[in-house]
């Protein structure tokens, strides 16, 4: 089985939110289902932006063009599809009642993301 190769990185500040990568990926209003936590920079100089959703608790990695990251528990981040990561960090939000026009501004991030890719 081929490895798989994760990039390290580590916080480089915890002070200055920057929601435009977010934004442009969900939209505005899915935008404030998140809480910005942090920016990582990894080895090779991409900077990410940990975004953490409110109710599913999951974490949505963003570079500043919009491509996502999979942070792994032994310490690394891998680029995977945006739409795939997208999807992930709202499972189980249905518990929070979104409403339908929450759900239909979710299918169309996810469509965008597709087009995008």
């Amino acid at each position: 089985m081929a490895e798989i190769e994760l990039s390290r990185g580590h916080v480089v500040q915890c002070e200055r939110p920057d929601w435009e990568p977010l934004g442009r990926v969900l939209g505005h209003d899915l935008a404030g289902w998140f809480m910005w936590m942090f920016e990582v920079e990894l080895v090779d100089e991409t900077r990410l932006h940990a975004y953490k959703h409110s109710t599913t608790r999951r974490y949505l990695h963003l570079d500043t063009t919009g491509r996502a990251f999979h942070y792994d528990e032994s310490g690394g981040y891998q680029e995977v599809a945006t739409p795939i990561a997208i999807a992930r960090v709202f499972v189980g939000w249905e518990h929070s009642s979104p409403t339908d026009e929450d759900a239909a501004a979710l299918r169309a991030a996810i469509r965008r993301a597709r087009a995008a890719a």
